[in-house]
């Protein structure tokens, strides 16, 4: 099998990820969000915590479709 490497930027998202999942369910919310909030949540929290962004929609859309592939969703 042929190991694949994963940017970094893919690490931070699912970081991120989960900490806006486990936030949420902390206060009881669904932890399923709407297209424009989970951008601007995401596009905060790893500006914030890694300061990185993903260089549009289509990135970041890419990065999580990866992830959710993958299993890595939160």
């Amino acid at each position: 099998m042929l190991e694949q490497r994963v940017p970094a930027s893919y690490l931070a998202l699912e970081d991120v990820v989960s900490i806006i999942s486990a936030e949420r369910r902390q206060f009881g919310a669904d932890p399923v969000l709407l297209a424009d909030e989970y951008r601007a949540k995401v596009a905060y929290e790893m500006q914030s915590r890694y300061h990185r962004t993903f260089r549009d929609a289509a990135e970041l859309n890419q990065a999580t479709a990866f992830l959710h592939e993958n299993g890595k969703d939160g």
